[in-house]
């Protein structure tokens, strides 16, 4: 597996408030798998998509 880039202070921004499901599975009574808990996310921006991104006939058919 690659290394992986610090966590930005904007990413952590960008994170909803509250409890993590890192602190719930911590709490958990069994034993949770360590690759469960690994953060796979990317923070991509927090810009607007445009709307026909998800009415365009042209999107449509490039995915």
């Amino acid at each position: 597996m690659a290394d992986r880039d610090p966590i930005s202070a904007e990413f952590l921004k960008a994170r909803c408030p509250g409890v993590s499901t890192n602190d719930l599975l911590d709490a958990d009574t069994r034993h949770v798998p360590d690759f469960i808990k690994e953060d796979a996310s990317q923070f991509l921006g927090s810009e607007p998509f445009e709307s026909a991104r998800f009415s365009s006939l042209e999107f449509f058919a490039k995915e």
